[in-house]
């Protein structure tokens, strides 16, 4: 009998060397999923799973079986299980029985999770992220718990309810404006606050009218519209939102909401001697304004970039780049003050609505500084420095009051958030003294006016380094 199975194993031996084996454990047949298989008892399983996880599982048995799945979820979470299981089986009997088996298993899991949560519904980057601008000079005289208080106290006060959506009030509970509508929507995205997001847009939805080009109307209540008319800074401030809640939220639609409202405010853009410019408005269905009459606080050139990059209409790029010279056209040489309204050119406004810096310029030196902060624009790191050191070396900190001549000439009476605040982010462009002694007196200050109130909430964001992209928030 042992002569028998020596003869057995040496016709073994020959075939292998001569016609690859067959019959002796070495299969070179292809799998049905079109791999190749070899068996020595050799089997390599690997699995792809892409989910939000990185989950890396190495098995290393030598079974050595191929097979590799992938599936890619839209919410770009990434799962990664890899197994590979090695089994060597070795078996030599001559008379005696020797039975070598080597089973290796090494299993590794890794688990990455930008978000730490696959639900949808939560955002991806919840308040605080306290980001690191790319540029410019930072202070950290606001706190986390500062900001978190301040909007928690607005919510409260300004938002209600209106047939199940939420509506800003302003000037008394029943009375909205358009302009509000936009900064609570970019509170509420940075903010994470996804329910008031949601009620937000509801409540834009119903406001829509055919004389303010398709957009909302600028004042309205729960129950009518007061004014069908059109406020650019409105719809333009709800869009930058948006954008906000489309990083927060990717997988839930909002990029299609931003272009549902940038569709209709395209309308909005206007080319004055090569350089583009914003109408004011719309009223009648049309808009009114434009080369003659614009509200350079109504410009947000950072948002605008990213307009063109969901839209993919570089127009809005163009006008992110123009608005450096719609400011500068105006702006003062000597205090760097910009009027309310004025033409694009800079020219002599001759229109019936004031000149001077005031409630509305007021807001321009927070929206600059935003593009400054994220993509360095030398132009408005120049015009923030200007401003910023003209307050600072010839009023004081503690003594900006709300109105100005464009010279610098004193026209208001009261010191509050809605005036520091903003150039104490525009501040950034300056030196850490400075833009600290900006920051530590906007931290002091409320403010009782629902204007002062809508306008805190964002100014602290970006104070607090909480006004951020995703770039900047995956460079951490």
């Amino acid at each position: 009998m042992t002569h028998v199975l020596k003869l057995v194993a040496m016709l073994c031996l020959l075939s292998m060397g001569t016609i690859g084996a067959v019959g002796c454990g070495d299969d070179g047949a292809k799998s049905p999923s079109g791999e190749i298989t070899t068996d020595t008892d050799a089997d390599a399983d690997s699995d792809t799973d892409s989910d939000a996880d990185s989950d890396s599982d190495a098995d290393t048995d030598t079974d050595t079986d191929s097979d590799t799945d992938t599936d890619t979820d839209a919410d770009t979470d990434t799962d990664t299980d890899t197994d590979a299981d090695t089994d060597t089986d070795t078996d030599t009997d001559t008379d005696t029985d020797t039975d070598t088996d080597t089973d290796t298993n090494s299993n590794t899991d890794t688990d990455t999770n930008s978000d730490t949560d696959t639900d949808p519904n939560k955002p991806r980057y919840p308040f605080p992220q306290n980001v690191d601008y790319p540029f410019g000079v930072q202070s950290d005289a606001i706190s986390n718990d500062h900001v978190q208080q301040a909007y928690d106290n607005w919510r409260k006060k300004y938002l209600k309810d209106c047939n199940g959506n939420l509506m800003t009030s302003c000037d008394s509970a029943d009375v909205v404006k358009v302009e509000a509508m936009g900064f609570a929507m970019i509170a509420a995205a940075y903010m994470g606050d996804k329910e008031a997001v949601d009620g937000l847009y509801a409540f834009y939805k119903t406001k829509l009218t055919s004389s303010a080009c398709g957009m909302m109307a600028w004042n309205v209540s729960c129950g009518g519209i007061s004014d069908s008319g059109s406020a650019t800074d409105g719809d333009i401030d709800l869009a930058a939102g948006l954008v906000v809640a489309h990083w927060q939220w990717p997988t839930l639609g909002y990029d299609d909401k931003v272009r549902e409202v940038l569709d209709k405010a395209r309308v909005l853009i206007v080319e004055c001697n090569g350089v583009s410019a914003l109408y004011p408005g719309c009223g009648g269905g049309n808009p009114y304004g434009g080369c003659q009459e614009t509200d350079i606080s109504y410009y947000q050139p950072a948002f605008f970039r990213y307009f063109a990059q969901i839209t993919g209409d570089n127009a809005w790029a163009k006008l992110a780049d123009d608005t450096n010279k719609v400011r500068d056209a105006a702006a003062h040489p000597v205090t760097g003050l910009v009027p309310d309204w004025q033409t694009v050119s800079g020219s002599n406004y001759t229109g019936s609505r004031n000149t001077n810096y005031q409630f509305d310029a007021i807001r321009t030196a927070f929206k600059q500084s935003i593009d400054y902060l994220w993509n360095g624009t030398p132009e408005i790191q120049a015009w923030c420095e200007k401003l910023s050191s003209w307050f600072y070396d010839n009023v004081g900190v503690q003594n900006i009051k709300d109105g100005y001549a464009l010279d610098g000439s004193a026209m208001g009476a009261n010191h509050n958030l809605a005036h520091v605040g903003s150039v104490a982010a525009c501040a950034s462009a300056n030196t850490q003294e400075v833009v600290d002694a900006y920051a530590e007196e906007a931290g002091k200050l409320t403010d009782n006016y629902w204007y002062g109130d809508y306008l805190g909430n964002i100014y602290l964001l970006a104070i607090s380094g909480n006004m951020w992209n995703p770039d900047i928030v995956n460079k951490k």
